[in-house]
């Protein structure tokens, strides 16, 4: 297992180049980097998902409640949905399609509904109506997780009684901003810089964090959306992340 995560991590860097580097690798090697950017992001992506299956799977054999057996059912069939994704990036076959962000985000945080219930957090959302955007919106509901589970996670070791993740959108600028805030530990200024850096993190609780996660973000965002993603924190104050994409032109 040791040596697999080595490989992913290798090529991942790899992958994550910038383009006039890449030339220099042969088609071989690019296709390596690219098995290996999925790969890392498969194992990031899947974790979360599987631990909410987990989660509900324990609360449904205590109570046989049918609710959460059709939570858990969710659950798997978003880890299904993020496997026929990654196959269809591996063939170049990303769908792109016009969608409402309004319901990916409900959705997404549907999903992440038990893990915030254990972890004592309250979801908040203040969404702006009729946004629709273009592109692969199961990469979108991946970046929209990522994010709020960092800011789930980020009132670990606090004792804070109010635990609250925000998310709201705004149209402006004809682009839609997509904003993630929480209250929690915050990002030392001398981090910021490396947040996005593939394979670094400030998470210890035992490994568990590949640190690809924010990486994975920001390539998503630049690159499948044509947008950006910004930063903002202070060190036990919170964090704000900001998300914005170009609005989709009426025809």
């Amino acid at each position: 297992m040791t040596s697999l995560v080595t490989w992913l991590k290798q090529e991942t860097r790899r992958r994550m180049l910038p383009a006039d580097t890449k030339q220099s690798f042969d088609p071989e090697m690019q296709r390596y980097a690219e098995f290996g950017r999925i790969g890392a992001g498969l194992l990031h992506d899947l974790s979360t998902p599987l631990t909410a299956a987990t989660i509900t799977l324990s609360n449904l054999q205590a109570e046989q409640s049918s609710r959460q057996l059709k939570r858990a059912l969710a659950d798997l069939k978003r880890i299904e949905r993020y496997i026929k994704s990654a196959r269809q990036q591996l063939g170049n076959e990303a769908p792109r399609r016009l969608f409402s962000l309004n319901p990916l985000i409900k959705q997404a945080c549907r999903t992440l509904e038990v893990y915030a219930d254990l972890k004592a957090t309250e979801i908040i959302t203040e969404l702006e109506p009729n946004i629709r955007l273009r592109g692969d919106l199961v990469k979108l509901q991946r970046v929209i997780t990522n994010l709020v589970v960092n800011a789930i996670e980020s009132y670990d070791e606090l004792s804070i009684a109010n635990k609250q993740v925000m998310i709201k959108t705004e149209k402006k600028y004809n682009h839609v901003f997509v904003s993630i805030i929480d209250f929690g530990k915050g990002i030392k200024k001398s981090d910021l810089g490396l947040v996005f850096e593939p394979f670094y993190t400030t998470k210890q609780a035992g490994g568990r964090s590949l640190g690809i996660g924010l990486a994975l973000v920001k390539s998503t965002i630049e690159n499948d959306f044509g947008g950006s993603v910004h930063i903002k924190s202070q060190y036990m104050r919170g964090t704000k992340f900001i998300i914005s994409i170009p609005l989709v032109r009426k025809s």
